[in-house]
């Protein structure tokens, strides 16, 4: 016999269990609450290692972040933490924006990078914690290479157990190999790099896959992972001598000096020309600043 009374509290807890998943669904403080937890666990810190992670009293109970029902109700605590902690941008936090990293653009203002650059020395004199990493899509010498140029910092923020925790940031966005504005913003950031001896890695990735990073909707971690096909040394274009063509290096240093010298930054061509002649081959001509 069909109980009918049974059929009808199913169907009703079914309702609610429907009208529940869509309430969730829509509810934009749960959707900011599931992409901190997201972001942690790209990060390769999940929510059980976050807690360790956690300024004293933020939290009462830091077992919140096991869930975005629960963490949802302490966004207010949690979210600028998150986003100082990982360096979120803001915008991807409340939704606003599909790209969760900060990009850190100096394509048309040099000194941009300089306060980014600044700012982080601040926080420690170490910048040894950083690692630079320049992709693109051939094996080709720099100066014949094309297609999109990304550029990636990634900073150790923390230690747990002997695992070193990472944060990622863009210091490009939509350059190009061959465009010589493009190569010149290229050698700016590697001088930089230079002077804060900041470890600098040219990693080669499959045109699909550098076209996502470029655009950067999503992690950088997952974005990245498993997609590398090669190395290259995007650092030789700043010194005489090593890989590349001699005539095209010797044209873009000479550009790289005057543009330094003209925002203001004579001091760092200086020491870009003192490591060029100290890092020459003996014989070869140095480009005079």
């Amino acid at each position: 016999m069909i109980d009918i009374f049974k059929q009808i509290s199913s169907g009703i807890k079914l309702i609610k269990e429907m009208h529940r998943a869509r309430r969730d669904h829509v509810d934009s403080f749960r959707k900011e609450a599931q992409r901190i937890i997201d972001a942690f666990e790209a990060h390769d810190i999940p929510p059980n290692e976050v807690m360790r992670l956690l300024p004293e009293g933020l939290l009462e109970d830091p077992s919140v972040f096991g869930g975005a029902q629960t963490l949802k109700k302490h966004l207010s605590k949690v979210s600028p933490w998150v986003q100082r902690t990982l360096r979120l941008d803001p915008a991807w936090l409340k939704g606003r924006t599909a790209v969760p990293h900060l990009r850190i653009s100096s394509y048309k203002y040099l000194p941009a990078l300089v306060e980014f650059l600044e700012a982080r020395e601040s926080e420690s004199a170490d910048m040894s914690r950083f690692t630079l990493y320049v992709f693109k899509q051939d094996v080709l010498p720099v100066e014949q290479s094309s297609g999109p140029l990304v550029i990636v910092l990634a900073e150790v923020f923390e230690e747990v157990d002997e695992v070193e925790l990472t944060r990622f940031y863009y210091l490009s966005e939509r350059l190009e190999f061959g465009h010589f504005h493009s190569m010149l913003n290229l050698m700016q950031i590697l001088a930089f790099a230079h002077h804060y001896r900041v470890r600098v890695w040219g990693r080669v990735m499959k045109p699909n896959y550098i076209a996502r990073l470029e655009r950067g909707e999503g992690f950088i971690t997952t974005l990245w992972r498993g997609e590398i096909s090669g190395g290259w040394y995007p650092e030789d274009i700043l010194w005489t001598g090593l890989g590349g063509d001699p005539a095209w290096k010797e044209r873009m240093q000479a550009d790289l000096d005057a543009q330094l010298r003209g925002d203001g930054f004579g001091w760092l061509a200086d020491e870009i020309y003192a490591e060029r002649v100290r890092f020459s081959p003996c014989g070869q001509s140095v480009v005079t600043p």
